[in-house]
């Protein structure tokens, strides 16, 4: 009875050890993979961050409540900010000119739909224009901009003289065709119309030896590589008209 006793007693010391022991190890294991995941995590933001300062756009994170969360270096350039000084910030309360504007409508809209927007605007207080790509997700918005007022510049001048480009065209007595290298005609304008009988529309599209005579075409063939090699033609051709 002793012994058994005796016996009894060790192995209940060697299950309160085995307790303790598995007691005591869970929360190191714990504790040092918690440790890993906060190190891991911290690594991934780190490598996130970094991917966000070398992009060439303006990058911004606004939560649901409007508030900045993040900005990356290009975005405080662009508003003449510190980018930190703008964390935790109220988006509206820092920049209230933007209140009402085509920004804050497309802002609110992405947030309301949860579907991406896209803006390209000019902003009158800094005079420049910037395109917006606007993300949104249940906890705010993810914003990439950039200034694109130079490109806007040369593509609003290119407009302008495209439109009066096309307005000599159109204005100008003389027929005017316009072709590309293989004899396509691209464009007309009203005055050869009238002189063929042809429309614009009939004109358009075809090739130009459409509209002259066939032994014109064999004995006096379109010069395209003169015109490719920067030579100016001038000789006289017959066309032929509709009727």
């Amino acid at each position: 009875d002793i012994a058994l006793l005796a016996l009894l007693g060790f192995l209940l010391a060697l299950a309160g050890a085995v307790l303790v022991y598995r007691i005591g190890i869970r929360p190191l294991m714990l504790d040092r993979l918690v440790k890993e995941q906060t190190i891991d995590l911290k690594k991934s933001e780190s490598k996130y961050r970094s991917v966000i300062e070398r992009v060439s756009d303006a990058f911004v994170a606004i939560d649901k409540d409007w508030v900045y969360t993040y900005i990356n270096e290009k975005g405080g350039e662009i508003f003449a900010r510190d980018p930190k000084s703008l964390i935790g910030k109220n988006i509206w309360a820092e920049f209230p000119e933007w209140i009402d504007k085509p920004f804050y409508h497309a802002y609110y809209r992405a947030m309301e739909t949860q579907e991406y927007q896209y803006l390209e605007e000019y902003y009158t207080p800094y005079g420049k224009w910037f395109e917006n790509h606007i993300y949104p997700s249940k906890d705010g918005l993810t914003i990439f901009f950039k200034d694109v007022t130079e490109i806007k510049k040369i593509s609003l001048a290119l407009k302008e003289n495209e439109e009066k480009y096309r307005s000599l065209i159109e204005q100008a007595s003389d027929g005017i065709v316009i072709s590309d290298l293989d004899g396509n005609i691209l464009e007309v304008n009203k005055s050869i119309a009238m002189m063929s009988g042809y429309s614009i529309e009939e004109m358009e599209g075809k090739h130009l030896y459409s509209f002259l005579p066939e032994k014109d075409a064999e004995l006096n063939p379109l010069r395209f590589k003169e015109l490719m090699e920067g030579k100016s033609l001038l000789y006289e051709r017959r066309l032929l008209k509709k009727d």
